[in-house]
């Protein structure tokens, strides 16, 4: 008997629903709206990659729906570390889509906390044409929280009409000491800086003391700032300051503001020393630099040693808060891990990108004898150190060190001139150690 009543009830279910069915002309669920939308909220700290991720947009919704409005927002680099960190832990308020610089994302890659969508789903389908430390310096636990613009390789931008000036030439500074005696030579000649030193960003001292088989913790993800390597550079630049003035510092302390480009401009400096990104920075800023430019590999410390650091770098990540997490991945991927997204990067970035079709393709034109030019000079030169290179761990404790760094230990040995680079190495060492 109760089955007979369950099967009436079955029977009088599928009798409505065809009825349903029906009265709905013949459609299981309603059409999707023509030109649906959503909004994905993106913070960024620089009006190129506003502009690249518009563009990426737009080739979104020409292929895809729902169609995605992007609600930008371009604070400085401080701004949006404070700005995620506090929405983060409000619960509200956070973007979609981030971009942060590389040293900013250690607190943020706890699985425990759940601030960033792990981005496995978009990255393992493409591991094999990606280079592996564009995701794989963003992983915690097996997590990947972010994916890099650039490959960020080391080099030296010269101003060839300074060097021209003074006599020197670039293929000749092979080891530091090539280059500290080239900026001795530009200065007796030329009375003009051989080097800008930032002293509110470490962009300058990281790579250094990278290339001197250092860093700022080691492989176990322990401390030593202090470590003599890195006094070394520390008392390198400092005397580059004050003893030989063949090094100025960067007017407000980093390479990021107008001050710095009028400085790049003025034609005092003769080399800048940054990842190979920066050249967008120059092409925007400083054009009257661009076309006096070489650009050559980082001065050995060591004979046989790696040949560029990859120390800095400019990532995307989805926050927890994102409302439409798979569009939001997808137009990750679609923007910056297929095999077309290479060219995009190289175009309108300048930089140098991560996926490894791009590189295979430039090999087989820059390898063209009639292909002379100064871009393609350029290529040639990442094709030859691309893959030497020198890269760190991200993590709290790297984060912390940078903030330190940063914030206070090149101030105080740069700018300042009132402390020793060991007594304030040592001292920072101690205070990130202890916590005060």
């Amino acid at each position: 008997m109760i089955k007979k009543i369950k099967l009436s009830y079955v029977i009088l279910i599928l009798a409505i629903a065809g009825t349903l069915l029906y009265s709905n002309g013949l459609r299981e669920l309603p059409a999707p709206a023509q030109n649906s939308s959503i909004t994905l909220t993106y913070w960024t700290f620089d009006d190129m990659y506003a502009d690249f991720m518009k563009a990426r947009v737009a080739e979104w919704n020409s292929r895809n729906e729902p169609h995605i409005s992007l609600d930008t927002s371009v604070f400085s680099l401080d701004e949006i570390d404070y700005k995620l960190w506090s929405t983060l832990q409000l619960g509200i308020g956070a973007p979609d889509i981030v971009d942060m610089e590389y040293s900013k994302f250690g607190r943020y890659m706890d699985p425990r906390y759940n601030y960033l969508m792990p981005l496995n789903s978009i990255i393992d389908p493409k591991k094999q044409n990606i280079d592996i430390l564009s995701y794989s310096r963003y992983q915690n636990k097996g997590f990947y929280y972010a994916i890099d613009y650039y490959l960020n390789n080391s080099v030296v931008f010269y101003n060839k009409d300074i060097l021209n000036e003074a006599g020197v030439d670039y293929k000749a500074i092979k080891t530091i000491e090539d280059y500290l005696a080239a900026g001795k030579k530009i200065k007796a000649k030329t009375n003009k800086y051989l080097l800008a030193i930032d002293f509110t960003d470490d962009l300058v001292f990281e790579q250094l003391i990278s290339l001197n088989d250092s860093g700022y913790v080691d492989a176990q993800d322990n401390l030593q700032l202090n470590a003599p390597a890195n006094v070394e550079v520390l008392e390198m630049l400092h005397s580059m300051i004050y003893d030989s003035q063949t090094a100025t510092l960067a007017p407000t302390g980093d390479f990021y503001s107008y001050e710095f480009y009028n400085l790049a401009d003025s034609e005092v400096i003769a080399s800048i020393i940054a990842p190979y990104w920066y050249l967008e920075y120059i092409k925007r800023y400083i054009p009257n630099l661009y076309g006096k430019l070489i650009i050559a590999p980082l001065p050995e410390f060591s004979k046989g040693a790696k040949r560029t650091p990859r120390i800095s770098g400019v990532a995307t990540a989805v926050t927890s808060q994102c409302q439409h997490p798979i569009i939001a991945k997808n137009l990750l991927r679609d923007s910056r891990l297929q095999n077309h997204t290479g060219v995009f990067v190289a175009e309108e970035l300048s930089g140098d990108p991560i996926i490894n079709d791009y590189w295979k393709s430039v090999s087989a034109n820059v390898n063209d004898e009639n292909n002379i030019t100064a871009e393609s000079n350029n290529l040639k030169l990442l094709l030859n150190i691309k893959d030497s290179y020198i890269t760190t761990k991200c993590s709290e404790n790297y984060n912390k060190a940078v903030n330190i760094i940063s914030n206070s230990v090149l101030y105080q040995v740069l700018r300042e001139n009132f402390i020793s680079p060991y007594q304030a190495l040592t001292e920072a060492q101690e205070t990130v150690k202890t916590g005060n």
